[in-house]
């Protein structure tokens, strides 16, 4: 049976007490479930996405819960496979590297209560995310402009040429954009709607690759999943701004590159590592 959330409800955000942790914050997030179904729908999965792209993930624990409808046992495994379905969405997206899952079985029967119904709002998975919002910026070193309507130009390339986004910054190690950039991201907005033929998609980069300790010749970049998964994430945080402000999804499509394509090779000082990490839009189909 298909997983149904009856709501996505954020059980509040609220900063830990403890002054030396005060960039600490909690959300809650509930799923509600019908009998016997356990797994996300596409629309729930992006859901997720949308919540945690934009946070910086310290520790996420899962609980899964049943009614009281059927065995004990299967109710406890039902309950498990709900959390550990959410649990292994979010580490396959390579948000965090692990998840604390835990199953809470079924819970009381209530008086006059209906055996085949069940209780509804037993039937959940509750998610506890605790994230920082001690963010820092990027420092701004972007490519040269040598046209203000440089966007304008998306439209004369050919299909698998490709541009980099100038002036698009993160918040550093996460995938949050900071607001300087909408701008950008609206004018590309802009150029997308005039020619509702282009396909694209977005590339992310990162810097500061892992140098293998022996190596002849000249050294070559070496992906790691923490670059791969920041990369993937920016990229997918210029997606969904792009698809808020009116772009249909389907015209875009993501990659995270991680450290495979830098600019610059190896990384002299924080200008060559700042225009390895950016944004590249490719053209798919015109």
């Amino acid at each position: 049976m298909r997983l149904m959330i009856v709501g996505l409800y954020l059980l509040g955000s609220f900063t830990i007490l403890n002054a030396q942790e005060s960039n600490i914050l909690n959300d809650t997030l509930v799923f509600y479930y019908k009998t016997d179904a356990y797994k996300l729908s596409s629309n729930q999965e992006t859901e997720i996405l949308n919540f945690l792209t934009n946070k910086k993930l310290l520790k996420i624990k899962v609980e899964g819960f049943a009614d009281y409808v059927g065995s004990d046992t299967s109710n406890h495994v039902l309950a498990f496979k709900r959390a550990e379905n959410i649990s292994d969405f979010i580490i396959n997206e390579q948000f965090i590297d692990s998840i604390s899952v835990f199953s809470k079985s079924e819970q009381p029967k209530p008086k006059n209560y209906n055996e085949y119904q069940g209780n509804a709002m037993d039937r959940k998975v509750i998610c506890y995310v605790m994230y920082s919002n001690n963010l820092l910026a990027e420092n701004d070193v972007s490519l040269p402009d040598s046209s203000a309507n440089y966007l304008d130009s998306i439209n004369q390339l050919e299909v698998g040429e490709r541009i980099v986004l100038r002036n698009i910054l993160f918040y550093l190690g996460i995938a949050v954009i900071i607001p300087s950039s909408y701008s950008e991201l609206l004018s590309l907005k802009e150029v997308l709607l005039k020619n509702p033929n282009l396909v694209v998609e977005i590339r992310g980069h990162v810097c500061c690759g892992v140098i293998p300790e022996t190596s002849e010749d000249m050294p070559k970049p070496q992906q790691s999943d923490s670059n791969l998964k920041l990369s993937r994430n920016r990229a997918f945080a210029v997606k969904n701004y792009l698809i808020e402000n009116g772009i249909d999804a389907n015209r875009i499509r993501i990659k995270g590159m991680g450290f495979l394509e830098p600019l610059y090779y190896p990384e002299k000082n924080d200008k060559e590592r700042q225009l390895n990490r950016r944004i590249e839009l490719i053209v798919l189909k015109k």
